[in-house]
């Protein structure tokens, strides 16, 4: 004997609550424990709910959208490649979502590799117009005749620095 659920007044508060992508995000941040996050212990239930066919394309791309901000974003490509296989009617959906997420990565890579580059490359450029600006300061003082060893204290160049600019 299988007894149908019931309807409760929870129910449609919680439907009416769920319908908004952010807040049923926020509601199951709070309230969805760690183990479940783990991408990759939910293929079986995320291919079982997608094979049912009683999710609409609204309902499938917050799922997804709320996986790929609360999951664990390093294997979220092998996620996606997971489920794409055991649901193939969903599969070329969600290999564009796994290309997309891959050129994404790619370019933040890129942006991040590129940032670096700027960063250390002032920083040299910096130290060097340093270096240039103690050799010149260095090289006026030894012209007025102020002796290598106040030179060098004052500079905080070399003692090798210094002798190269008296040749």
């Amino acid at each position: 004997m299988n007894k149908a659920p019931t309807s409760t007044p929870h129910d449609a508060v919680f439907k009416t609550f769920l319908r908004h992508p952010e807040t049923a995000r926020d509601f199951l941040q709070i309230h969805l424990p760690a183990s479940l996050r783990d991408l990759m212990g939910l293929v079986e239930q995320i291919v079982s709910l997608l094979l049912t066919g009683l999710t609409n394309d609204s309902q499938r791309k917050t799922l997804f959208n709320y996986i790929l901000r609360t999951g664990d974003a390093p294997r979220f490509s092998e996620f996606i490649r997971e489920v794409a296989e055991r649901s193939p009617q969903y599969k070329e959906h969600l290999m564009t979502i796994a290309d997309r997420l891959h050129e994404a990565g790619l370019q933040k890579g890129r942006l991040e590799g590129l940032q670096e580059g700027l960063q250390e490359g002032r920083q040299e450029g910096l130290i060097e117009g340093r270096r240039d600006e103690a050799l010149r300061i260095a090289r006026t003082m030894l012209a007025d005749g102020i002796d290598i060893c106040t030179v060098q204290k004052i500079t905080r160049l070399s003692a090798e620095d210094i002798q190269g600019l008296s040749h």
